[in-house]
């Protein structure tokens, strides 16, 4: 009965303990991850800028095949965007749209999770050696103490593991397709040539 009453204690005060911490915590909620990719920088912005390209190596469009998935007429770039439906309840259904985008070093996105708010979304690229240092991080606003512990306790782990989960794939997948991890540099070059070719309008 001792070891029972201590047991129960201490999970008390560990509750307690979290309670307080709530107060003193930001309500603008982070959770990054950073890993290496085996692409070039390129090959992995035409990836991530093209929402098409996400059922190469989304991690959560991996976890229900059946998911409803609408693009709008943008293929790539700012401005590009896709909504899921999901019959999962641990899916549900939203949007995300790329609000920035400098081509091979950054996207911005915003998502939106009907039901349970917005949150943004960016993708860092750095080339390094042997490809590219990918950070893939969410943002989100978190208040009220409900909302701050569930952020740190339960969606900071899940986050990481699906960052980590969609970088691993998306770099087994560019590694096995060297046409498509080609075909990414040249569109992205090709883009960026005819861009500067084209005279601005006066």
């Amino acid at each position: 009965m001792k070891v029972l009453k201590w047991i129960l204690i201490a999970g008390v005060a560990l509750l307690l303990a979290g309670v307080i911490s709530t107060f003193f915590m930001s309500e603008n909620f982070r959770i990054s991850q950073t890993q290496i990719i085996k692409a070039s920088p390129e090959a992995v912005y035409d990836q991530l800028a093209t929402p098409k390209n996400w059922k190469n190596w989304s991690y959560w469009q991996g976890l229900d095949d059946k998911m409803a998935i609408t693009y709008n007429d943008i293929p790539s770039g700012e401005g590009a965007s896709y909504s899921w439906k999901s019959e999962k309840k641990s899916l549900g259904s939203g949007s995300f749209i790329i609000v920035h985008a400098d081509p091979n070093q950054y996207i911005l996105g915003k998502l939106t999770f009907d039901g349970h708010g917005d949150a943004t979304s960016e993708y860092i690229l750095k080339p390094v050696e042997g490809g590219t240092e990918v950070t893939s991080a969410m943002n989100s606003e978190t208040k009220g103490i409900f909302s701050k512990l569930m952020g740190r306790v339960m969606m900071k782990p899940m986050m990481a593991k699906a960052f980590k989960a969609s970088a691993d794939k998306m770099s087994t997948y560019l590694e096995s397709n060297p046409a498509v991890a080609k075909k990414g540099i040249d569109s992205v070059s090709l883009t960026a040539r005819d861009c500067t070719a084209v005279p601005a309008a006066k």
